[in-house]
């Protein structure tokens, strides 16, 4: 049996999940255990009514954030998009400090943020994507912005960006559409990523490969 973090615990986590000014909400703390860590920082909390897809079922959460600037003025859809970066980074695995939002979207074909898995041009990096339905155009769109030279999605001219990422998590928020996230990626030419290493728990996983280049693509489903 697991063994219930102690308050102190509860706190040194609660900065790590936190640190660099990012956002989760306090029901995905709670689901971690960690509220009593939450209820003794005096932390900042501010609470929004927010629509979840393309629902009319409007949902209140309770962004949580160390520093009160982080939260201040921020724009609902903005809170949103972070608290479910940070959840569908969690996930997978990757620590809070070895991921980055990416800012400037002037050209569209940016990615929502950056897990760092090597040095500054290496080409090892992977795209994190928060996908809350979008039309399967844009899908295509993103996979194709993100995708390495000589990756082309069915049905459209043209490659992938030259610069292209290494893999990328598409982060969903329900299973129906984490499903047919995979189901598109399948007909696109990926396959089911093959068994030999442990994958986290709930994390589909596909491959394509060709011209000499692979793109590997994670798709998980997180809840704010």
């Amino acid at each position: 049996m697991k063994m219930a973090l102690t308050t102190r615990q509860q706190k040194k986590e609660v900065n790590r999940l936190l640190a660099g000014e990012r956002i989760m909400t306090l029901e995905q703390l709670t689901r971690l255990g960690l509220q009593r860590g939450v209820a003794a920082m005096d932390l900042t909390l501010e609470l929004r009514t927010l629509p979840l897809n393309r629902s009319p079922k409007l949902l209140e959460r309770t962004f949580v954030a160390l520093k009160y600037e982080t939260l201040y003025r921020q724009p609902t859809p903005k809170l949103k998009h972070l608290a479910l970066l940070a959840e569908g980074a969690r996930l997978v695995g990757v620590s809070p400090s070895d991921w980055r939002e990416v800012t400037t979207h002037g050209s569209g074909a940016t990615p929502d943020a950056v897990w760092i898995r090597g040095p500054s041009g290496a080409g090892l990096d992977w795209a994190l994507e928060v996908d809350t339905t979008y039309g399967w155009d844009r899908v295509a769109t993103k996979f194709g912005d993100f995708g390495p030279r000589g990756f082309r999605v069915p049905g459209r001219s043209g490659s992938a960006a030259p610069l292209g990422y290494r893999g990328v998590v598409w982060i969903v928020t329900n299973r129906h559409r984490q499903a047919r996230v995979g189901r598109w990626l399948y007909r696109a030419g990926f396959s089911v990523a093959p068994p030999g290493r442990p994958l986290p728990l709930g994390v589909s996983a596909f491959r394509w490969s060709g011209s000499g280049q692979t793109l590997e693509v994670w798709v998980v489903c997180a809840l704010l």
